[in-house]
């Protein structure tokens, strides 16, 4: 795990927003409806590489698949990064998940700043 002298490193743990088609396919699966497993497999891919291009946007220093790489309905459930979203409730807008994990890396750098600022002194 990479490691810093003069920041605080950002990642998360959980799962990230899928696509809604994604989540169709999965469901389908899980459902018994036939589903074209290549198919499935590369737009598992597609959207891999969207969620990890959106963490670095976000500002996240260790990136995942988000869980996008594991169809399975439990990971479906989970939408909101680890803030406490479960199946039992609405799904959160991918928009808020974004703007957390910007936020996190945000805050992470300003605590950065603060914390050397003062270790300098």
């Amino acid at each position: 795990m990479p490691r810093s002298t003069d920041r605080i490193v950002t990642t998360h743990a959980g799962s990230l927003p899928r696509p809604d088609d994604v989540i169709e396919m999965i469901w389908g699966g899980i459902e018994g409806k036939p589903v074209d497993r290549q198919a499935l497999d590369a737009r598992l891919d597609e959207a891999v590489a969207d969620v990890v291009r959106k963490q670095r946007e976000a500002g996240v220093d260790l990136v995942s698949d988000g869980e996008l790489s594991k169809p399975r309905e439990n990971v479906i459930a989970g939408t909101d990064c680890g803030f406490d979203t479960f199946i039992r409730f609405s799904q959160v807008d991918p928009d808020v998940v974004w703007l957390k994990l910007q936020a996190l890396s945000e805050g992470a750098a300003m605590a950065s700043e603060e914390l050397w600022a003062k270790s300098a002194a």
